[in-house]
């Protein structure tokens, strides 16, 4: 039976949890409301009160998460004592984000397409600021520490090569993998250092003394 009362915790929070769970097991298409409004206690009506459809519990969902990535990318800009350090925060925040919230980067990419001034608002408003990488890159170019790169193509490379494996995973699984789990998940434990070490070299990086 479904309980009316939430408690500890406030409602949304609760509908938010109940239905990250439910897109993690069954995706976007197979998450039906109902099934989220049983798991978060609640009925039908009041999930709707708060969540109209699903695309907007979703969106509910990656603003939450994308509140998480920024802070954590930001802090990589801000505090890193190199550039090692850089990509390799930048590289273990984009993963941890994306295998706690797995149907995010398809959800994200749908939704660029769609409105694509929606999510670049966000992005800003919380705080995503491209112009401070931009200026490490140079100033680790005019060290000598990474050859010459254009900072845009370098962010495009580094936020492609970790979100990718998430986007394509059914189809690297087919045909790459053998429609392997084991071999998947074993990939993507070796994807954050392969990334990592890739960048790096590609920069021709020099450790800062």
């Amino acid at each position: 039976m479904v309980n009316s009362a939430i408690p500890d915790k406030s409602t949304e929070l609760q509908i938010l949890e109940a239905a990250r769970e439910v897109f993690l097991e069954k995706g976007f298409d197979g998450a039906r409301m109902q099934e989220i409004a049983n798991k978060a206690g609640i009925n039908k009506a009041l999930l709707h009160y708060y969540f109209r459809t699903k695309e907007k519990l979703f969106m509910g969902i990656f603003v939450e998460a994308i509140g998480q990535l920024i802070p954590r990318v930001q802090s990589a800009v801000q505090y890193s004592t190199s550039f090692r350090d850089l990509v390799t925060i930048f590289v273990h925040s984009y993963h941890d984000i994306m295998e706690a919230n797995p149907y995010l980067p398809v959800f994200v990419v749908r939704e660029i397409n769609r409105m694509p001034e929606l999510v670049v608002d966000m992005m800003k408003n919380k705080g995503f600021d491209v112009g401070m990488i931009k200026m490490i890159i140079s100033f680790q170019v005019s060290q000598g520490n990474i050859r010459p790169v254009d900072p845009v193509q370098f962010l495009i490379s580094l936020i492609g090569q970790c979100i990718f494996p998430f986007i394509g995973m059914p189809l690297l699984k087919g045909v790459l993998l053998e429609n392997s789990h084991e071999a998947a998940e074993k990939l993507m434990l070796e994807r954050r250092e392969f990334v990592i070490e890739f960048v790096l070299k590609g920069l021709d990086y020099v450790e800062e003394k």
